[in-house]
């Protein structure tokens, strides 16, 4: 690709700003096509789900004979008292657009086989729900509904009755919650106890810190009331932890994410790294005159306080993976995936890391309960790192599923399985490696190269030195350089151009869309990245047939 001469920039400018207008213009007619589109699908769905539910067929488990569920992510991964694990619902983003499932799959650890479930009813597709399992049956609660453009948050419930093999609505009654998802819940006695979460209606975001506990014998919701105690309450958030005590009263929460917004309408992550108690017994009995929440101190924490998944073994409730981003002002974010194990003792509220065995860290005079955690060594051959992976744990075996982890500013959903024996603690054992990334990936290519999970490090060293100058000298002599885009440089990929000019694709963006945005956030909204992507990808082949 030569040099082009500045009428002909000028030329193309104009041909390409008259070709914006008019994509301005469809996307309008678009969303309002797909915000229609939406409320129809959930409405077709809630009929088809109504319509099959007179039937009595009951359901039943079809081996998958070597195939495997496609990756997906936010699905709830629920471990048996027999052994196996359940799988429901989740989404996965493959570069252009969102899918969500509702689809329901067993999982056999001991023989590394998969069943799906035929049933003729099904929940509404979602992901970043709750479920649990109670008195031989499967719920599930809240969630979202999501496309590239927009939510949809439910608080209804479902059961999946593990003798028909039956979905059906739950009638609850009570002080329901309002729909969320991101929220946490957690068995203690006869209750589902729920807290925080988030709703998002595509224009601004609400983040919770309430509390609810529903009974399983009376299919009724209770609000535990917290207002007395306003002032000493966690902030609100998403994504945290909840573990119950021994002692069978309280209810540990740790970690967790929120979103707020400056002076300056500039989003800011959160990240919550603080500790509280819950006395349950107390909100749930109605005992407003005993303090719900306290601040507990914890030994020790994990570098992240959020994005891990977790499960519990004995009296502790064991974490993997996660994340945390440093937001450098706007202007960059850097994302740290983890793959480090940590084992929390609820009721003594300690941490402790899983490490090698000449780790001295562990002093002689910790709890008589980390002697065993001491001996255990995670070696080289282990999972990935990675946020929001699927955690579950039975007898002594720790199985980890999937998850979600950056490269080179482009989120791959895996689909990998691991397991890990807390009895020999020797090494991990990797079951299956699951999918090939490309085979799903329909956007910009994922290529092999830097794991650097600061996305602004990545470097392209595919052009020569030479028509590096060249370009860049081009670039400073026009007059049009802040508004023209780049050209692509002699020989680079489409992948490496992007990269390269994706803060002025997101600029254009919020020009386009008169949006009150910072470019990190647009580049980090799954519907806009995809549209700043595709703007990236017009030009780009435009310039490659010219």
């Amino acid at each position: 690709m030569g040099k082009k001469r500045a009428p002909e920039r000028k030329a193309e400018l104009v041909a390409s700003k008259n070709e914006a207008q008019e994509k301005k213009a469809r996307k309008k007619i678009l969303k309002l096509y797909k915000e229609d589109n939406i409320n129809l699908a959930l409405k077709n769905f809630r009929a088809e789900i109504e319509q099959k539910s007179k039937t009595t067929e009951h359901g039943k488990w079809i081996p998958f004979e070597g195939i495997k569920p496609t990756p997906r992510a936010h699905s709830s991964f629920t471990i048996l008292p027999n052994g196996t694990s359940i799988m429901f619902g989740g989404e996965f983003y493959n570069g252009v657009e969102v899918t969500l499932y509702n689809d329901t799959f067993m999982y056999n650890a001991n023989k590394n086989e998969w069943f799906i479930l035929h049933t003729p009813v099904k929940p509404i597709p979602r992901c970043s729900h709750q479920a649990v399992y109670f008195n031989n049956r499967l719920y599930i609660f809240g969630g979202e509904y999501n496309t590239l453009n927009q939510f949809h948050h439910f608080n209804d419930m479902y059961c999946l009755c593990l003798k028909t093999m039956r979905w059906s609505q739950v009638p609850v009654t009570g002080d329901i919650p309002s729909a969320r998802s991101g929220h946490r819940m957690v068995l203690w006695n006869e209750y589902w106890v729920l807290f925080g979460g988030f709703h998002d209606n595509s224009k601004e975001v609400a983040y919770f810190n309430d509390l609810y506990a529903f009974n399983f014998k009376e299919y009724k919701w209770i609000s535990i009331s917290q207002k007395r105690f306003a002032d000493s309450l966690p902030q609100p958030r998403a994504s945290s932890l909840l573990a119950p005590q021994s002692n069978g009263t309280h209810i540990l929460m740790f970690g967790g994410f929120s979103k707020a917004k400056d002076n300056n309408r500039n989003v800011s992550g959160n990240y919550h790294n603080d500790s509280w108690l819950i006395n349950i017994e107390a909100g749930i009995s109605g005992n407003d005159s005993v303090l719900i929440w306290e601040r507990a101190n914890t030994t020790f924490k994990p570098p992240f306080s959020t994005g891990f998944g977790h499960g519990i073994y004995r009296n502790f409730c064991i974490v993997f993976g996660g994340v945390s981003d440093v937001d450098d002002g706007g202007l960059s974010l850097k994302s740290t995936f983890y793959n480090q194990c940590y084992l929390l003792n609820v009721d003594q509220r300690r941490w402790y890391p899983l490490t090698n065995n000449n780790d001295s860290k562990m002093k002689d005079d910790e709890d008589p309960l980390s002697e065993d955690l001491n001996k255990i060594s995670l070696v080289p051959d282990t999972p990935r790192p990675r946020m929001n992976p699927h955690v579950a744990v039975h007898s002594n075996t720790l199985l980890i599923y999937g998850g979600v982890v950056e490269h080179k500013n482009v989120e791959i959903t895996l689909s990998d399985m691991w397991s890990f024996d807390l009895n020999k603690r020797d090494a991990w054992k990797c079951i299956d490696q699951g999918y090939i990334p490309e085979e799903f990936w329909e956007g910009n290519d994922i290529e092999s190269g830097s794991d650097s999970e600061d996305v602004e490090m990545t470097s392209c060293d595919d052009y020569s030195q030479d028509s590096n100058e060249e370009y860049d000298s081009e670039m400073k002599s026009s007059s049009d350089k802040d508004t023209v885009p780049q050209d692509p440089r002699p020989g680079e990929k489409l992948s490496e151009y992007y990269i390269r000019t994706k803060d002025f694709w997101a600029e254009q963006c919020i020009m386009d869309e008169n949006l009150e945005m910072s470019v990190v956030e647009v580049q980090n909204d799954k519907g806009l990245k995809a549209e700043i992507f595709s703007m990236c990808k017009d030009y780009y082949n435009k310039c490659s047939d010219n």
